[in-house]
């Protein structure tokens, strides 16, 4: 089982912790909170159904489900908030990009694209849980 525990949220995003068993795997990224509006807000928290999932657009991942008023909800690779659309990305490290116009945006890091969530497939049953909650 995977726990999810959400330990920063900005009105820009949402940094978490992701435990396979009691044992820290890597860092989340998510969309801030905004009350479970569509592809704008991270998902609410809550235990949910996992599974391995063949994306057209992402490939491997894992699909959440029965996430509620809300569909298509994914892990996948992802370093940052603006990547997302209510998804969560996962990193080895927590980090800052310097963005276009010399924003700042906070996000996750890994040394190949996708690796971190390549590692976490291989760990994982075809279904599972994930339980997320805040700090």
């Amino acid at each position: 089982m995977l726990r999810l525990i959400r330990v920063e949220s900005t009105d820009k995003h949402t940094k978490g912790i992701l435990l396979v068993g009691s044992k820290l795997f890597c860092f989340t990224i998510e969309l801030p909170w905004k009350d479970n509006k569509f592809q704008k807000s991270c998902i609410p928290c809550g235990t949910y159904k996992i599974s391995k999932f063949l994306s057209p657009k992402h490939g491997e991942c894992l699909k959440i489900h029965d996430v509620p008023n809300r569909s298509w909800i994914r892990i996948h690779p992802a370093d940052r908030p603006s990547q997302l659309l209510g998804c969560i990305g996962l990193g080895t490290s927590l980090c800052t990009y310097c963005a276009p116009n010399n924003r700042r945006e906070e996000g996750v890091a890994e040394a190949e694209w996708g690796v971190t969530l390549m590692y976490l497939l291989d760990k994982l049953p075809c279904e599972t849980e994930i339980t997320i909650s805040n700090l």
